[in-house]
């Protein structure tokens, strides 16, 4: 009994270290960095606020997880402790978020309303407007870089 024991205790401990091992890989692996990745898809928001008007779910499925690289109208920023968001609004049912920014802080800090912008980001998803609070959807864009 005591062999059986110590052969399914080391059986145990050796899927431990191999899951904490695998979990610090993960942990450690080094962040793409966007700036550097081929673009996927290269668009205005104006198109990006059309194909989310006509479908949003087509749209969604278009976009999800690719490199988009968009040029708009830049309408606000929101600078906060650790966020930094670039936000391009037509003023119509969505927004555009653009966040991880923060790196370009300073340069966000200068921009004025109507300024034409290029970022570059992965599209991550979006969230449905709230008509009874008139909270328009969200395109969400994340570890974004500005281009120009």
């Amino acid at each position: 009994m005591s062999s059986r024991f110590k052969i399914i205790a080391s059986l145990i401990a050796t899927c431990i270290l191999l899951t904490i091992a695998y979990a610090f890989y993960i942990y450690l692996k080094p962040v793409k960095n966007i700036a550097k990745q081929q673009t996927d898809i290269q668009l205005t928001d104006k198109q990006l606020f059309d194909d989310f008007n006509v479908n949003p779910t087509k749209a969604d499925s278009i976009y999800k997880n690719k490199i988009l690289e968009i040029t708009g109208t830049f309408t606000k920023s929101e600078i906060k402790d650790s966020i930094c968001n670039v936000i391009f609004d037509n003023g119509g049912n969505y927004l555009v978020i653009a966040s991880g920014l923060y790196a370009q802080k300073k340069e966000i800090a200068l921009l004025k309303t109507g300024n034409k912008l290029t970022i570059k980001g992965i599209y991550n998803g979006f969230v449905m407007n709230d008509e009874m609070f008139m909270i328009p959807a969200e395109i969400k864009i994340d570890k974004c870089t500005i281009l120009k």
